[in-house]
């Protein structure tokens, strides 16, 4: 399954996110949001069911209504980072988190 993740706020939230996500999935990607107040996390393969990749989110700070959202779709598709937000544009995908910071 796949876990993607919302860190906004300070840039230590968003290391902290990252080592920990890296941990348990081994390859992670991230990005700077397009709002610009925050970083993106993704990471494949993770051998979970969706309610645990929910508690995964919560504990590594992602953003809390997008977790409750995510919890109560049933038909639309759940893990969505927005690319476009307002005419701004996130940055690409990239594994070296110090690139993006």
């Amino acid at each position: 399954m796949r876990i993607t993740v919302d860190v906004d706020g300070d840039v230590m939230k968003l290391i902290r996110a990252y080592y920990n996500l890296r941990y348990i999935a081994g390859r992670v990607y991230v990005r700077r949001s397009a709002s610009g107040r925050g970083w993106h996390l993704k990471a494949h393969g993770l051998n979970v069911d969706f309610g645990k990749s929910l508690i995964i989110r919560m504990l590594l700070g992602d953003d809390e209504m997008r977790v409750r959202l995510d919890e109560a779709r049933v038909k639309k598709p759940k893990n969505v980072l927005w690319t476009n937000k307002k005419g701004s544009y996130s940055t690409e995908w990239c594994e070296d988190l110090w690139v993006v910071v």
